[in-house]
C-alpha cells in the first residue's frame, strides 16, 4: 500500500509541476495576445482618425477658395470676415463659412475631440472642440503632441501650405481596452518617427515605480526598453506612427504563482486524503486480492485443480471476480483435456483456435464486468471509457476482411475518444459523411492507421489546438474521403517521396502503415487513388478516391 501512496505523491507532484509550467507558458501567451489585441484595436481606431484628418485636409484642399476663406478668418475681424464670405459667395456661387463648416465635421465624426488648422508662416491658428464653434488662438498654443496631422495642399501651387490636426476621444480607446484580458498589466505608447508621444496608457496594475521608469525612458527621447524587463510588442501605422506595448516580465511569474498556489494546496490536501483512504479502506481489500493472486499463481505453476475460495470475500466485486476466475479455470481445464485428445499433427492449429475462442470471450466478459461495476458506483465517464475500449478490442479480434464505412468511422471514433479521455479539452474532431454511403464496404482498418499517424507524429498535447476531421462524400460515381489534421506540415521533398512510392516496391521510413492501407484499398476497391498534401491548417490532408 505504501507504493500506492508514493506513486500518488509522485503523480501529484509531477502533475502540479506540469500544470505550473503550462500555466506559466499559457499566461505568457495570454499576455502576448493581450498586446496584439491592444495593438489591433488601437491601430483600427488610429487609422480611423488618420482618415478623419485626411478627409478634413482633403476638403480644405479641394479648392483655393476654401484655403483663402480660412486664412481670411484667421487674419480678419468678424465683420471683415463676414463681408469677405459674402463677396466670395457672390463670386463662386458657394457659401462657405469656416466656423460653421468645422462643426459639421464633429457631427460626421463623433469620436473627434479637437480640430486645429494652421498655415505656415502665420502666427494665428483655428482651434475647435465639439460644441464650442471654434476660435482663433496662437499657433504655438494650438499645436500639441496629441494631435494627428495631415497637410493642407493648395491646388493652385501643388504645395503644402498648412496643417490639419485632429485628436480622438481617449474614452473610446479605454472602453476597448476594458474588454481585453489582462489589460490591467498593460502600458502603451503611440509615438511618431521623432519619438514624440501622442498618447500613453497605463493599466491599473502598473505600479507607480513602473510608470516612473517608463516616463523616465520617454523623457530621454530614445525609447529603448530592455527585453529583459518587459514583454515588448510594437507595430507601425502608415510608416509615420508606432504603437509600443509593454508588460513587465515579473507579472507572468507573480500571476502564475497566484493561479498555481491554490491548486497546489488543493492537490496536497487531496493527496493526503487519498493516501489515508487507501491505507485504511483498502487494506482488507488488498489482503483478499492477494489471496486471488496467489490462487492464479498456483494455476500458472500447473496446479489446475486449485480454485479461489469466495467464502471469506467481503467485497462483492472480488466475489464476482473470483467466481468468474473459477469458471474460466474450469473452462480452461476442459479445453486442455479436449486438446490432449486431438491428434498430435493437429495440436498447434487446434490450440490457436482454442485461444482465439477463450481470450476475446474472457476479455469481453471482464471488460463488461468492469463497466457494470463502474456504473454501479456512478463512474459513468469510466464506464464510457471501458465501453469504447471494449468496442476497439472487438474490432481488432474480428477476422472479417471487409467492413462498412460506418463501422470504420465508429472504430475511429472509439480510438479518438480514448485519447480525449486522456487529454481532455485538448483535442477536437469532426466526422462528416453522407448517410447514403455509410454502408459502402472498404477493407477493415483503412482509416484508423491514418488517424493513428496523426496522434504519433502530429499531436502536441501541450496546447489545446489539436484537431482532426474526416469527411467522406460521393461525387458522381466516386467516393472521396479526406482525413484532415492540424499537426505538422511536411516538406515538399517528403510529400513527393511518399506520394510517389505508393505504386512502387520501395519502402519509405515511417510510412509502412500508409503503404499497407494503399495496397489493401487498391486490392478491394475500383480505381483507387491516394494523395497526401499539406493543408491551410498547418497540418496534413490524406485523400482517398475509389469508384462505386
Amino acid at each position: 500500500m505504501i507504493y500506492y501512496g508514493i506513486a500518488l505523491a509522485l503523480f501529484t507532484t509531477i502533475g502540479t509541476l506540469f500544470f505550473s509550467i503550462y500555466s506559466y507558458r499559457n499566461f505568457q501567451q495570454e499576455l502576448v495576445l493581450t498586446q496584439d489585441y491592444a495593438i489591433s484595436q488601437t491601430t483600427t481606431l488610429f487609422n480611423e482618425n488618420l482618415n478623419v484628418a485626411d478627409s478634413i485636409s482633403d476638403y480644405v484642399s479641394e479648392n483655393g477658395e476654401h484655403i483663402d476663406n480660412i486664412r481670411q478668418y484667421l487674419q480678419s475681424s468678424p465683420a471683415k470676415y463676414a463681408s469677405f464670405t459674402l463677396d466670395q459667395t457672390d463670386r463662386t456661387g458657394e457659401y462657405f463659412n469656416w466656423p460653421m463648416t468645422s462643426q459639421l465635421f464633429y457631427i460626421k465624426h463623433p469620436n473627434m475631440e479637437k480640430l486645429v488648422i494652421t498655415f505656415f508662416n502665420q502666427y494665428s491658428a483655428f482651434k475647435a472642440e465639439k460644441g464650442n464653434g471654434g476660435y482663433k488662438t496662437s499657433a504655438k498654443k494650438a499645436l500639441s503632441n496629441d494631435l494627428i496631422y495631415s497637410p493642407i495642399v493648395d491646388p493652385r501651387i501643388q504645395s503644402a501650405v498648412g496643417l490639419v490636426g485632429t485628436s480622438f476621444k481617449k474614452e473610446v480607446l479605454l472602453n476597448k481596452f476594458r474588454n481585453i484580458n489582462n489589460h490591467k498589466y498593460l502600458s502603451m505608447l503611440i509615438v511618431n518617427t521623432d519619438d514624440r508621444i501622442l498618447y500613453k496608457y497605463f493599466g491599473k496594475s502598473v505600479t507607480k515605480e513602473q510608470r516612473n521608469h517608463i516616463k523616465n525612458i520617454v523623457s530621454k527621447g530614445h525609447l529603448n526598453f530592455s527585453p529583459h524587463e518587459y514583454l515588448i510588442r510594437s507595430s507601425w501605422i502608415d510608416d509615420d506612427y508606432r504603437i509600443i506595448t509593454l508588460i513587465p516580465k515579473n507579472v507572468s511569474l507573480t500571476a502564475s504563482l497566484n493561479r498555481i498556489l491554490p491548486i497546489a494546496l488543493s492537490g496536497i490536501l487531496v493527496e493526503v486524503l487519498l493516501v489515508v483512504i487507501f491505507v485504511f479502506t483498502f487494506k482488507s481489500y488488498r489482503r483478499q486480492l492477494d489471496a486471488i493472486i496467489k490462487t492464479t499463481r498456483q494455476v500458472s505453476e500447473n496446479h489446475l485443480n486449485v480454485r479461489v475460495s469466495s467464502d471469506n470475500l467481503v467485497y462483492d466485486d472480488l466475489a464476482d471476480l473470483s467466481t468468474n476466475i473459477d469458471s474460466m479455470l474450469d473452462a480452461i481445464k476442459r479445453y486442455i483435456n479436449e486438446v490432449y485428445q486431438i491428434k498430435i499433427l493437429q495440436q498447434e492449429t487446434q490450440m490457436k483456435a482454442l485461444q482465439s475462442q477463450i481470450n476475446p470471450h474472457f476479455m469481453a466478459n471482464t471488460l463488461e464486468y468492469i463497466r457494470m461495476a463502474a456504473l454501479d458506483i456512478g463512474a459513468r465517464d469510466l464506464a464510457k471509457v471501458v465501453y469504447n475500449f471494449a468496442a476497439l478490442l472487438r474490432g481488432n479480434v474480428d477476422n472479417k476482411v471487409m467492413s462498412t464505412l460506418k463501422q470504420e468511422v465508429d472504430l475511429v471514433k472509439n480510438y479518438i475518444y480514448l485519447y480525449q479521455v486522456r487529454f481532455p479539452d485538448k483535442l477536437a474532431y469532426q466526422i462528416k459523411f453522407d448517410p447514403q454511403i455509410s454502408q459502402i464496404e472498404i477493407p477493415r482498418f483503412s482509416l484508423q492507421p491514418i488517424v493513428e499517424n496523426y496522434f504519433v507524429h502530429g499531436v502536441d498535447f501541450t496546447n489545446a489546438m489539436n484537431a482532426i476531421e474526416i469527411n467522406a462524400r460521393k461525387i458522381e460515381n466516386r467516393i472521396v474521403i479526406d482525413i484532415i489534421d492540424n499537426g505538422h506540415p511536411m516538406s515538399e521533398e517528403r510529400l513527393q517521396e511518399i506520394n510517389s512510392y505508393f505504386t512502387t516496391d520501395e519502402i519509405v521510413a515511417n510510412s509502412v502503415g500508409l503503404r499497407n492501407v494503399y495496397l489493401r484499398m487498391a486490392n478491394y476497391t475500383k480505381n483507387f487513388e491516394m494523395k497526401i498534401a499539406n493543408n491551410q491548417y498547418d497540418g496534413v490532408t490524406v485523400t482517398m478516391f475509389f469508384d462505386v
